[in-house]
């Protein structure tokens, strides 16, 4: 997928162009993979762009880090501003992904790595447009608007045969947001057409993400005054 990175980026609390934001060849992220990621939808409706359910993807992008022992040194609300501004900063004006992620910076080849090592912070954004995440916060957001729609969830574990003889199937992410699924190993799902309940949960996701919805209005963050 080719993209363009936003030409302007947050790192360490200052946005900067793209260009400026470098590292030593000796940062231990480089070597060792110890960094934390996490992916942010936000949509633009033709009058303004909207973060979806920004306080809980920064909430899981902190939560991550506990994990690896890797500190944290943004607040919350930090990384909120962060995000907005940056947005701002880019002139946005088109449905993006934004990605924030920290990361070990030196600590030398310790493999062990403890709350004091110390850690850079980082946001780029890209515009985004279709594409293929952990126990999901659109997982989530899609178990609340099916339960509002009285639809019947139940969690629990399926076979590769049982998921053959469904009569629909559809996956979701951050990424993917609600991606019916029309064949398995060359086998039609139901009629081999996006059924009926994932159509209208794509539809629901859709107007809500563009801010179409009063009801969930509280899951987006605007960008634009």
């Amino acid at each position: 997928m080719k993209f363009s990175i936003s030409k302007y980026v947050w790192f360490d609390g200052k946005i900067i162009p793209v260009g400026n934001a470098q590292v030593p060849v000796t940062t231990h992220a480089i070597h060792y993979g110890t960094s934390i990621f996490e992916g942010i939808r936000a949509y633009w409706n033709s009058k303004n762009l909207y973060i979806f359910r920004l306080k809980e993807h920064i909430k899981r992008f902190r939560n991550s880090g506990k994990f690896y022992n890797i500190s944290f040194s943004f607040s919350d609300l930090q990384i909120e501003n962060a995000v907005i501004n940056l947005c701002k900063k880019n002139k946005i004006k088109k449905s993006c992904y934004i990605r924030p992620f920290y990361f070990v910076g030196q600590y030398g080849i310790n493999l062990h790595v403890t709350r004091k090592a110390p850690t850079h912070v980082a946001i780029f954004t890209f515009p985004f447009g279709d594409l293929f995440n952990k126990n999901g916060i659109t997982r989530r957001s899609i178990i609340v608007l099916a339960n509002d729609m009285n639809l019947k969830i139940k969690a629990r574990k399926i076979s590769k045969n049982e998921l053959k003889l469904a009569d629909e199937i559809f996956l979701s992410g951050t990424a993917a947001e609600i991606t019916p699924i029309i064949k398995i190993d060359k086998k039609k799902v139901g009629d081999g057409k996006v059924g009926n309940i994932t159509r209208l949960l794509m539809a629901t996701y859709s107007d809500i993400v563009m801010n179409k919805s009063k009801k969930y209005s509280q899951w987006l963050t605007k960008v634009y005054n």
